[in-house]
């Protein structure tokens, strides 16, 4: 399965050069396995400079979205909306996206 790709243009439009972390979350929407509301993915430090927009990305390999099934002992890829999101945390989502993988 090919992986899933986020990316998200930082700007910064302040008068100093600015440094943070982007992070990547995963949501599962409607998922039969309990899941945390929000589980991190990775993150990136960038730094930019006044006046400047740069692009982060990230690739989420699609069987990192899997669940254990503890009754057949394998990894199963759900069918069930899913929706990558990025931001400066958790708390502050600044973009995001529903999409749906199919297992195969």
């Amino acid at each position: 399965m090919a992986p899933v790709v986020a990316s998200v243009t930082v700007t910064n439009t302040g008068t100093r050069a600015g440094n943070g972390v982007v992070q990547q979350y995963a949501t599962h929407l409607g998922s039969e396995v309990d899941r945390p509301i929000r589980d991190l993915r990775g993150y990136q430090r960038t730094t930019v400079e006044p006046g400047e927009s740069r692009t982060v990305r990230f690739n989420m390999d699609a069987k990192s979205l899997a669940s254990w099934n503890a009754s057949t002992h394998a990894w199963v890829m759900q069918n069930e909306p899913r929706r990558p999101e990025v931001g400066a945390s958790s708390a502050d989502i600044r973009s995001s996206k529903t999409i749906t993988l199919r297992a195969q």
